[in-house]
């Protein structure tokens, strides 16, 4: 069965989810495993942290399992390995500070050494999806046997080894503006251009207000598209995932109360509480109130990151 892993700081469970949830709507059976747990279908079966090798094998061991979307962790690597030999697609999404001080991690680049290891098990024959943006995922193409792809969100013409990269022919998915669909979800081999769907429409995107969103799912468009999906199922896919207490648990819940809207998400590092700040910013309202919090193993240095990045807010 086609194996997918999916790793790097922020964005690992919703671009896993998604990825499930393409491949779900071509009727294959999927099993994927994430922070909250071992899932079939969209069926949970095992609760908890289910990112390392046991949950790994709980999936692959299941004859019923067409596809396999595995979100792989920094803690999985260093405490017991992958649980895989190998992978046909390995997304590397992003590196930032996160667990750092933690079991012998100290840098952003021995973090980058670990998740380094997703690249480095594709197959010969497989894909290696990756984050031109960030200069430490970049550097991980020169580990990798598998073919390269690489995803943006920057503006055309303004990564350079992204543009080098389709000048080569090579695999890619970005933002492209077009017309009449204006900022579209755009795979690119080389000159040719595939429109998939334009950003205003996807949900994960809530109007193009959460552009953290972006990166996820370029990595999922990319992923679906190596792995042979037709154009119509990717957007139809992605036109049919929502982010909701049911597909995306607690990432970007938008609840709407009885004073104004209730935002719920994950992001517990500098990196994410960045990203959604960003988007909490760009939301109509009279007043922005947070309620944060972070992992109490975290340095004193992270916590105070948050705090400034919070400092925007009218009330914390």
């Amino acid at each position: 069965i086609p194996v997918i892993a999916v790793t790097g700081t922020n964005g690992k469970t919703t671009t896993t989810r998604l990825i499930a949830h393409l491949f779900r709507n071509t009727g294959r059976t999927v099993g994927f495993t994430t922070t909250d747990g071992v899932y079939l279908q969209n069926r949970l079966v095992m609760e908890g942290d289910m990112t390392g090798p046991f949950s790994a094998n709980i999936i692959l061991s299941n004859p019923t399992v067409d596809v396999a979307v595995l979100e792989t962790a920094r803690g999985g690597i260093l405490r017991a390995g992958l649980g895989f030999d190998e992978c046909d697609v390995g997304v590397v999404l992003n590196v930032s500070a996160d667990h750092l001080g933690l079991g012998g991690i100290n840098t952003v680049e021995q973090l980058a050494e670990v998740k380094g290891v997703i690249p480095a098990v594709v197959k010969r024959e497989g894909h290696a999806v990756l984050n031109a943006d960030d200069a430490l995922v970049l550097a991980m193409r020169e580990r990798t046997a598998g073919d390269l792809v690489l995803i943006s969100t920057q503006p055309e013409g303004a990564n350079d080894a992204f543009e080098d990269h389709l000048a080569r022919n090579g695999i890619a998915a970005r933002i492209e503006t077009l017309a009449p669909g204006g900022e579209t979800f755009v795979i690119r081999r080389g000159r040719l251009r595939i429109p998939i769907a334009p950003v205003r429409d996807v949900p994960l995107m809530l109007g193009g207000a959460a552009r953290f969103q972006a990166q996820n799912i370029l990595a999922a468009i990319a992923t679906a598209y190596v792995q042979g999906m037709r154009y119509d199922d990717i957007r139809a896919g992605l036109l049919s995932f929502f982010p909701s207490a049911s597909l995306t648990p607690g990432r970007l819940n938008l609840v709407r109360a009885g004073r104004g809207r209730v935002v719920l998400d994950y992001a517990h590092n500098p990196a994410a509480v960045a990203g959604l700040m960003d988007f909490v910013h760009r939301l109509e309202a009279r007043r922005r109130i947070g309620v944060i919090t972070a992992p109490g193993d975290r340095r004193d240095e992270d916590l105070r990151a948050l705090g400034r990045l919070c400092a925007g807010l009218d009330h914390v």
